[in-house]
């Protein structure tokens, strides 16, 4: 093997480990004889699933001048395409062009249905519903900051100007124990596009795939008490995998690949003032990417509902910081609803946040990222009519902006990629 190419093995080599699907490679290496029969057993008699990849691509270096362009074609082949251009960028222009059927199809038998034709027939055509019927994956280049934006603020807003600018937990349930669960098929394009999209921004990034519930506990609190969130501006935590609603409450489980879940309400727990004090008055944002039930949304008929509450709300006597604050807490989906994803692009959902992060961050603070995020959301419609809509829930939470690429060096901002004033680095085509 090449010296460039083992190189560009061992730049990616904690990607390709964390993100690879194995079992899905081993096959196609074995077929362009990468490796023996005898190799392959080898790697699948190792019980432990991490050290199986790490073992096979220190191994890979060693297999000829013809194993980094095999290795680079197995992974298309094997639908792992964002590795294979991490390996080698020009992967994607030999890889075909697949086409998806368009999401708008009408129905064969309209009688009784409700629909008419024409009305669906121009809401396909509508090019403000934004639906692309490409399967070429999102290029993540994130629009940096030139300026503060929370000085100037006239509501509480979170200070977030240091270098550290944050951190990001991500974990990524693919692929269940003997399918217990069905393949998330495209959801390792959301893994790509948030890792890429934080890097660039100036996060440091944690990301894991295909954990049991037993592992998202421990990793959930090794996460918590990691220097890597101390003296940082915020923390992400995102969560992606099956889900489902506990019964008798709106409380969503993440399904680990055991099939055993984690609820929500412990994840967000771990980081309350009381279990995480590194993350004190810190801005959190946790985003789950799952079904909360089996329901799909076809909508309804608009109509005017009208409701008047009141609260009583009570001075409190005593200056304490409160067990539970600073967390934006958001959901692709509404409790009882499932949601959508593309096997070519990933979610729905992660796929137009990243968008907005990487166009409107600069400037854009993030509750109101997520409300363009559901407004967009809300013009998407799969082949059967279905739709979907997020939700995000305030906790003590502020103001926040990222400000993307940008540090404060005493009264200079610096640049966090090279200690320079960041030009904007992406062409305003579209911020909407």
């Amino acid at each position: 093997m090449e010296h460039h190419h083992r190189e560009a093995i061992q730049k990616n080599y904690s990607t390709l480990v964390q993100e690879c699907r194995i079992n899905d490679l081993l096959p196609a290496l074995l077929k362009k004889h990468v490796f023996s029969k005898q190799m392959i057993k080898k790697y699948k008699e190792i019980p432990d699933e991490l050290k199986r990849k790490r073992e096979l691509f220190l191994d890979i270096q060693t297999r000829g001048p013809q194993a980094f362009n095999n290795l680079v074609t197995s992974l298309n082949e094997t639908g792992q395409s964002h590795l294979a251009t991490r390996l080698d960028p020009t992967a994607a222009s030999h890889a075909s062009t697949r086409r998806q059927a368009h999401p708008f199809i009408l129905p064969t038998n309209i009688e009784g249905t409700g629909f008419d034709p024409l009305e669906i027939q121009t809401l396909a055509q509508n090019t403000n519903n934004n639906i692309s019927v490409t399967t070429e994956p999102l290029k993540v280049k994130v629009q940096y900051s030139t300026k503060f934006y929370d000085e100037d603020a006239d509501v509480p807003t979170y200070s977030t100007h240091s270098k550290k600018r944050g951190a990001v937990l991500i974990i990524n349930i693919i692929k269940y124990i003997n399918d217990l669960q069905p393949e998330r098929k495209g959801a390792d394009v959301d893994s790509r596009n948030l890792t890429d999209l934080f890097l660039q921004m100036g996060f440091s990034v944690e990301s894991h795939i295909d954990l049991t519930k037993n592992d998202i506990v421990d990793v959930v609190r090794e996460f918590k008490s990691s220097p890597n969130i101390v003296g940082c501006d915020m923390v992400f935590v995102i969560v992606m995998g099956h889900g489902e609603t506990e019964k008798c409450s709106d409380v969503a489980e993440v399904i680990g690949t055991d099939n055993e879940t984690v609820s929500t309400r412990w994840i967000e727990e771990q980081f309350n003032n009381i279990n995480c004090k590194a993350l004190q008055n810190k801005p959190k944002i946790f985003m789950y990417q799952m079904c909360r039930g089996k329901i799909p949304d076809y909508g309804t008929v608009q109509d005017t509902i009208e409701m008047d509450s009141g609260v009583m709300s009570r001075a409190s006597t005593m200056m304490i910081l409160r067990s539970c604050s600073d967390m934006l807490i958001a959901h692709s989906t509404i409790p009882g609803t499932a949601s959508h994803r593309d096997v070519y692009l990933g979610s729905w959902y992660m796929n137009i946040f990243c968008k907005i992060m990487m166009k409107r961050a600069h400037n854009t603070h993030l509750e109101n990222i997520f409300k363009i995020l559901d407004n967009k959301l809300a013009r998407l419609r799969s082949a059967r009519q279905t739709i979907q809509t997020s939700m995000f829930t305030n906790i003590g939470f502020q103001t926040c902006y990222v400000h993307p690429g940008i540090y404060l060096d005493g009264n200079e901002i610096k640049s966090i990629h090279d200690n320079s004033l960041p030009e904007n680095n992406v062409d305003m085509e579209e911020t909407s």
